[in-house]
């Protein structure tokens, strides 16, 4: 999966123009697929260059133009055909905390310890912005992609913010046994 996916996935639901897309990125997938205006842009230049969008529209506006974007035929074929496909590769992801988790045994005690603290603290307001986040997008987002309550799509991306919920619960949990285990194997 890859930005380009993600802004095919989003164009497979109606035209859109960059901006739109960015809003939708920020308030709907930003917890586990951040993407900034430059990438956005580029990725949409890439996209039509490659034949996988087109341009709608283009309204002249006082400081930028508005370029509204569709996906084409070869474009939904192309992501239809990715969000089929999944491997156990796709669960394989670089992740700086385990990265640091694997080595934090090199830290001091006091230091291995906050740095587990301060994980669990980081884990506990990302879950807090995502509840956050979809209370007050949920309805910013069905009204921007046109969705209703019925449209399985708008069910998928419901359970992306549920995945990021029970990853955020579960991550807590583990990093709370870490901080016993730590604790009774080496009390102070």
């Amino acid at each position: 999966m890859s930005l380009e996916n993600g802004i095919l996935g989003f164009l497979s639901i109606k035209p859109q123009s960059g901006y739109d897309i960015k809003k939708l990125f920020d308030i709907s997938a930003s917890f586990f697929w951040p993407a900034n205006q430059a990438q956005i842009y580029r990725t949409l230049k890439a996209l039509t260059k490659d034949g996988q969008i087109e341009l709608r529209e283009c309204t002249k506006g006082i400081t930028v133009d508005k370029k509204v974007f569709a996906i084409t035929e070869k474009g939904r074929d192309a992501y239809l055909k990715t969000a089929a496909e999944n491997t156990v590769e796709d669960f394989i992801s670089r992740d700086v905390f385990l990265m640091q988790l694997f080595f934090s045994g090199g830290l001091p005690e006091h230091e291995q310890l906050e740095f587990i603290e301060t994980q669990l603290e980081n884990v506990k307001l990302l879950k807090q912005r995502l509840i956050e986040n979809y209370e007050k997008n949920l309805s910013k987002f069905t009204k921007t992609t046109g969705l209703d309550n019925n449209d399985r799509r708008l069910h998928s991306a419901v359970c992306a913010h549920r995945w990021g919920l029970i990853k955020c619960r579960e991550y807590g949990i583990f990093l709370e046994d870490i901080l016993n285990e730590l604790k009774q194997n080496h009390p102070k």
